[in-house]
């Protein structure tokens, strides 16, 4: 009696699963830990646009004389609270000295930071090319 062609076949696979996980393994981890970044930098970006949002608002509504540095202390203020490191942050604000109905801008930067794949951007980025995480916010002054 003859054997058939997939008993014969069956030897030579043998293995071939663990190759199959070895291979797609870091391409799965990669893309999950990619999207796991992505979160913590959209988590990031809604963070500083809180804040300049916050900024802005309170700037728009004391009314005259407003103070560039007071705006500056709120927003490092409520970034220290949310965890992130007030002195990595660049704060620019344009309007503040406008007269009412004029639009009051805030825009607060911040470099990225990568929890997973650190390793791989530290290498590809220096400090001077980091990324940036942004968050802006525009009011009218009352």
């Amino acid at each position: 009696m003859k054997k058939s062609n997939l008993a014969e076949s069956r030897p030579r696979e043998k293995g071939l699963a663990g190759l199959e996980f070895a291979i797609s393994l870091p391409l799965v981890l990669t893309l999950t830990l990619g999207v796991a970044e992505f979160g913590v930098g959209f988590y990031q970006n809604q963070l500083l646009t809180e804040a300049a949002r916050s900024a802005a608002r309170y700037a728009s509504r004391i009314g005259s004389p407003r103070s560039e540095q007071g705006l500056r202390n709120l927003t490092e203020k409520f970034l220290q609270t949310a965890g992130l490191d007030p002195a990595k942050a660049t704060i620019s604000v344009v309007g503040m000295t406008g007269q009412p109905g004029e639009p009051l801008k805030v825009l607060v930067s911040y470099p990225a930071g990568f929890t997973f794949l650190s390793g791989f951007f530290t290498n590809v980025l220096d400090d001077e090319t980091a990324l940036l995480v942004t968050g802006q916010a525009a009011m009218e002054l009352e």
